[in-house]
């Protein structure tokens, strides 16, 4: 099975099995089509969701950026009203 995974040899009564298959599918240009557009499609669809993601989290760092920026500007403000 893995030689012909390997090297695409058929050798032994499985991989002949498997290759006869292969070879009727491969026939099959509608299923073949239906196939590679099921693909595309779910690439196209991890990519839009990891855009997505990075879209996310870089919204979420400036918004943690700008509270933290907010609170030690508070704080320092805070510490020099008490040095008075």
């Amino acid at each position: 099975m893995l030689r012909y995974v390997q090297t695409g040899e058929a050798q032994g009564p499985l991989s002949e099995e498997i290759d006869a298959l292969v070879d009727a599918f491969n026939e099959d240009r509608e299923w073949v089509n239906r196939v590679l557009t099921y693909e595309q499609e779910t690439e196209m669809r991890c990519r839009r969701a990891r855009e997505e993601a990075l879209e996310q989290g870089i919204e979420q760092g400036i918004e943690q950026g700008i509270e933290q920026g907010i609170e030690q500007g508070m704080d320092r403000l805070g510490a020099r009203r008490s040095s008075y």
